[in-house]
């Protein structure tokens, strides 16, 4: 990914394309999931695919700092 991701309109572009690319993923499996599922099963199946995306970038060691100032971050700005 480039620079502009430090930017605002950088920001919104990734974010946008990781929510287009999990929609468009579990629309096209739709027809496949248990009729019976509702909102519940559902909204694990997102957390769990948005947790794999998470894993998948996700290196330990060197990057525990910016992990532990990501959560610093996220708690002094009410994200």
């Amino acid at each position: 990914m480039s620079d502009d991701i430090h930017t605002v309109a950088g920001k919104r572009h990734f974010i946008r394309m990781l929510c287009n690319s999990i929609r468009d993923e579990l629309l096209a499996k739709a027809a496949e999931m248990p009729e019976e599922w509702d909102g519940f099963e559902l909204r694990e199946l997102l957390a769990d695919k948005f947790e794999h995306e998470r894993m998948l970038k996700r290196s330990y060691g060197a990057r525990s700092k910016r992990l532990k100032d990501y959560r610093s971050d996220c708690y002094a700005r009410n994200l």
